[in-house]
């Protein structure tokens, strides 16, 4: 077995197809890694559009003239029928949070709730309703900045990823639009959290094709480039190899090797054999005749 293996290490043609092997490998990684890189920018992209468009909804049903009286403790009516819109909204459109929210412009470090819809059933999620009025400092430098852009109108949405929460959350999107008043001054924030495990669904299948496409395709283009560099390059070198070897043993000349390859480098060394081959017979023969000639001479004198 020893000795298999090390003929095999020391075989031509078996590094060359080892080479074209791990090549093939280290360009289909490569290949899926950038495949995966961008379906996932794609989904998200898809996926941002979207919720986008499920906040920008829900956002005009928020009355933004009335943001200031509903924390001031006015639940009017109109209050009771858009909390009850947003809740509805929020199992209708599958998502896990809907909620709106006043930001401190002084600094966007914190924020009062406004309305605050859950569907923790959504992505077994446990989340808690906050209360009307309840304060909270901003997560992080990610959503302040959102904040800011949306309060100064200088984005028409945000769109925050957080695909390792951590802390028991799942995986989601969070898309912020902004709840105008009349005079068109951004007054409040609506926020639409979506769980992203449609993106994990959707990468697996993707993945696991990615993966049996690539090995199917690089198991084929072996096969054909083992096929072509052994005809083309080892089956050639082998012969000239083994005609030299032929010929270092036993000084006859052989078949000419002839058209053996359509490379320059190993055609010339196949004619070079055969020229060294005739000139060298010619050389035994020329030799042979003039060594006779000369025992020959020696007897008669």
């Amino acid at each position: 077995m020893r000795e298999l293996f090390r003929k095999s290490r020391s075989s031509m043609a078996v590094s060359i197809i080892g080479a074209i092997v791990v090549l093939l490998a280290v360009f289909s990684i490569v290949v899926g890694t950038i495949g995966t890189a961008a379906f996932t920018n794609a989904f998200n992209k898809e996926y941002s559009a979207t919720t986008y468009h499920i906040a920008a909804t829900a956002a005009e049903q928020v009355n933004g003239d009335h943001i200031d009286d509903y924390l001031n403790g006015d639940l009017t009516e109109e209050y009771l029928e858009t909390k009850e819109y947003l809740d509805s909204y929020c199992e209708t459109m599958n998502v896990s949070l809907v909620y709106v929210i006043r930001v401190d412009t002084d600094d966007y470090g914190h924020f009062a709730s406004v309305f605050n819809a859950v569907n923790n059933a959504v992505d077994d999620s446990q989340y808690i309703p906050w209360e009307l009025g309840h304060q909270r400092e901003t997560t992080n430098e990610e959503y302040r900045k959102n904040y800011q852009a949306l309060y100064e109108q200088k984005e028409e949405y945000g769109t925050i990823y957080r695909t390792n929460p951590g802390e028991g959350i799942h995986p989601h999107i969070t898309t912020l639009v902004p709840v105008k008043g009349t005079d068109g001054i951004v007054t409040a924030l609506l926020c639409i959290q979506r769980p992203m495990h449609e993106l994990q669904a959707a990468r697996v299948p993707y993945l696991i094709n990615i993966g049996i496409s690539t090995v199917l395709l690089a198991a084929a283009a072996s096969l054909i480039a083992a096929a072509y560099f052994k005809k083309q390059f080892v089956v050639p070198v082998r012969k000239t190899s083994a005609e030299a070897t032929r010929f270092a043993k036993e000084n006859t000349k052989g078949e000419p090797l002839g058209e053996i390859s359509r490379f320059d480098e190993i055609a010339k060394l196949a004619a070079s054999i055969d020229t060294m081959e005739t000139d060298m017979v010619n050389y035994i023969e020329n030799l042979t005749a003039v060594t006779a000639e000369k025992g020959s001479q020696r007897r008669c004198s």
